[in-house]
């Protein structure tokens, strides 16, 4: 149940766990389940039951006593919290492995994406198609993304280049800029970015196996 009028300042972690938790009842309601309890979330999200609570509620959405939280209910809460239900366009710039693999992916739809251009700054890629579109030379984004008003700009590039790439994207009017370029980005505080490092992440996962191992060899 979403209460009228909920308003509360929600933290990052949360919002962070919001998409796990919207991923997990969208299964459910394609398996034509109705509700879903905290614990049942807990489980297949790993995060503890209480804290489930604590998000669902922090966002407005209360489930029923014996019950649970009705899905239809709680998709169209988170779905409303993280403006899923409007699209925003993006051009992707850096068409190598990790680039193809985000223009290919199509569960992006589903959390209000879409890349409508693709960028590189490679001559033998430059008019070649993926996906249905022509991959367009770098040096043009700037005036793309002010010809179509477009809001985010998705990096793949490799570090060399990716800031004055950036800064073109900011320049001609990117609000927000999802970086999986290996560096981090800098930008103006009005521009929002997202650092994604794939070599971090491995380092967590590799220093965690080492512990684990440590742990049971003692």
């Amino acid at each position: 149940m979403k209460r009228k009028g909920f308003k509360r300042k929600v933290s990052v972690q949360t919002i962070q766990r919001l998409p796990r938790y919207y991923q997990y009842i969208s299964y459910l309601r394609k398996q034509g389940i109705r509700f879903v309890s905290s614990l049942k979330l807990s489980l297949q999200t790993y995060v503890e039951a209480t804290q489930v609570r604590k998000d669902l509620t922090s966002i407005g959405h209360t489930g029923k006593p014996k019950v649970g939280y009705e899905i239809d209910q709680l998709m169209n809460t988170i779905e409303e919290f993280l403006g899923l239900r409007t699209i925003e366009d993006a051009v992707l710039i850096g068409v190598g492995h990790l680039g193809t693999a985000i223009v290919q992916y199509a569960g992006f739809a589903n959390y209000g994406l879409r890349i409508k251009a693709v960028f590189d700054a490679d001559p033998m890629k430059i008019g070649t198609h993926i996906q249905g579109r022509v991959i367009q030379d770098v040096s043009t984004v700037g005036q793309y993304v002010r010809d179509h008003k477009i809001p985010i700009g998705i990096m793949t590039l490799p570090a060399p280049g990716a800031q004055e790439v950036t800064d073109m994207l900011v320049k001609s009017g990117v609000n927000a800029i999802w970086n999986f370029a290996p560096i981090n980005l800098f930008v103006p505080d009005h521009v929002i970015i997202k650092n994604e490092n794939l070599a971090f992440g491995l380092a967590i996962l590799k220093h965690r196996l080492k512990s684990l191992a440590e742990r049971d060899s003692s």
